[in-house]
């Protein structure tokens, strides 16, 4: 099965998964910050206004906070917008600068690997310990390192598969409309 066209790009189907993937992803990050922002306006007031602050309030807050630090960071990678240290490539070659961001990549995939398979038998342990105030499973935040772990492999393999398939030694950028899909 060939993932590019003729002239070496990858074909606009397999691009346009990959930019309905970061548009949820942007919409997951959006939906959870909303929330955060809502849950500590409603504390606020319940506490300070009310006398009466809710007790779960707060712990879902810091849930929230750590599905978005989890989702975001797969964002970031999915966008290649994360800090960079680019002193060497400016010393080598475009060929060397794309094997160079290929082991990158695989460095990614591989520590996003062990952080989802440590981080299963981390949730199996806490689900069956409560939070102290919603009385939720202790495993929830876990889950959301999991998934923002798995989207950040990911977004690693799906990197590696756009710097092998682009001309140049950078991921190209899917996260706008180009003349890839036309």
């Amino acid at each position: 099965m060939s993932y590019s066209n003729d002239t070496g790009k990858p074909h606009h189907v397999e691009l346009r998964v990959v930019r309905f993937l970061i548009t949820v992803e942007q919409a997951v990050v959006g939906l959870i910050t909303t929330s955060i922002v809502m849950l500590v306006m409603v504390q606020v007031v319940a506490r300070y206004g009310l006398d009466n602050p809710f007790r779960w309030a707060n712990e879902l807050a810091q849930v929230a906070l750590i599905w978005l630090v989890f989702i975001g960071a797969a964002l970031v990678m999915a966008k290649n917008s994360h800090v960079t240290v680019d002193v060497f490539s400016r010393l080598h070659s475009r060929r060397a600068n794309k094997v160079l961001n290929v082991i990158a990549q695989l460095a990614v995939v591989f520590a996003g690997a062990v952080f989802v398979i440590s981080g299963y038998d981390t949730l199996e342990s806490q689900m069956s310990r409560d939070l102290p105030a919603s009385g939720w499973p202790a495993g929830i935040p876990f889950v959301g390192s999991l998934v923002g772990y798995s989207l950040v492999t990911l977004h690693a393999v799906i990197n590696i598969w756009l710097i092998c398939k682009s001309e140049g030694d950078q991921v190209q950028e899917v996260t706008s409309d180009s003349d890839a899909d036309h």
